[in-house]
């Protein structure tokens, strides 16, 4: 199930910012709004989140809700749940841009031909170069050669259709 691996990742990838964000105070199983939105920001996943976002996401899970002794502190399973549960569309983001990254293996921001062939050969896919051109024909709508994050997440979208 190439999904559950997916949130598989995603979960640990969550749990092991959480744990760098909270080792950064004397209590280690919290992290504070602070602490969550600048943490977050930094995370090339969620840079694309404004601060009102973040702020939103971290209330949204904040189970306490009482400022004073807890200051808005968020335990590990919150963390998770605010970026598994509560905002699934910003993790399934960012498992795109980090599968985005893979393939953009050069960091042009665009996939290229060459650069998508040799990743999908890597994972096991042959093509014949007829039906290589096929798929990023499919991919590349507007016809520049490359794939833009936009048209990767587009033919994500369609292969999941």
């Amino acid at each position: 199930m190439a999904s559950d691996k997916a949130l598989e990742n995603s979960i640990k990838t969550i749990k092991s910012v959480f744990q760098r964000l909270a080792g950064k105070h004397d209590d280690p199983t919290t992290i504070s709004c602070f602490e969550f939105v600048t943490g977050m920001q930094a995370e090339e996943q969620f840079s694309h989140m404004s601060v009102d976002e973040l702020k939103e996401m971290f209330f949204d899970v904040a189970a306490d809700g009482v400022v004073g002794e807890q200051d808005y502190m968020i335990t590990e399973e919150e963390f998770i749940n605010a970026l598994t549960l509560k905002h699934p569309k910003s993790v399934q983001q960012a498992e795109l841009k980090a599968a985005f990254k893979e393939f953009d293996t050069d960091g042009s921001g665009v996939i290229t031909a060459g650069e998508l062939r040799t990743k999908l050969e890597e994972q096991g896919w042959k093509f014949n170069d007829e039906q290589f051109e096929r798929l990023t024909k499919q991919a590349d709508v507007n016809g520049d050669g490359n794939i833009s994050f936009e048209e990767f997440v587009n033919a994500f979208k369609q292969d999941r259709e």
